[in-house]
């Protein structure tokens, strides 16, 4: 009896987009790890969007020369489908995870630490103890992020977030 019970927990835990994010990202992450792990699971959540809000939805999420993260990210805002404060989250991971990937001086680029949060201001969170304050920031806003979008679709577009065989990195 206990061990389904338990295997149940664990068959909802696995398919929990934020316990997914902490178990791809490991234990000692670098900030390149955070944030590319949580932009692949921002882009998973934004195609069940697109999924179940679009009309063609095969197309926009399936040629991704085309239809890129920006523009996936672009049609679902203009949708109405997005409240700003999401879209200005996703934007800058969006920002950050191409500085990383393209510019070899980003790491040394000064970024602006703010989060925006549901009233629509900009907050600054602000690590405890001695921990890398970049890497900090980046795991509180990939967090953040993953969890607003997620909150946002159960909540407003009744959209599950969880789906029977999770992986977003096919």
């Amino acid at each position: 009896m206990e061990s389904g019970i338990i295997s149940s927990i664990f068959d909802t835990l696995s398919k929990d987009v934020t316990i997914q994010y902490f178990l791809r990202v490991g234990t000692k992450p670098n900030d390149i790890s955070i944030v590319v792990v949580g932009h692949l699971l921002l882009e998973y959540l934004m195609n069940r969007i697109i999924e179940l809000k679009c009309k063609s939805p095969k197309k926009i999420i399936e040629d991704s020369r085309n239809y890129p993260f920006s523009v996936k990210l672009q049609i679902i805002h203009s949708m109405g489908l997005l409240p700003d404060y999401i879209f200005n989250n996703i934007a800058k991971m969006n920002k950050i995870r191409n500085g990383l990937a393209h510019d070899l001086d980003f790491h040394e680029r000064e970024i602006d630490r703010t989060i925006f949060v549901l009233s629509g201001k900009k907050v600054c969170p602000k690590p405890k103890g001695r921990g890398n304050p970049r890497t900090y920031y980046f795991k509180t806003l990939a967090l953040e992020t993953i969890n607003q979008l997620r909150s946002h679709m159960e909540t407003n577009l009744q959209i599950p977030t969880e789906a029977k065989e999770f992986s977003p990195f096919k």
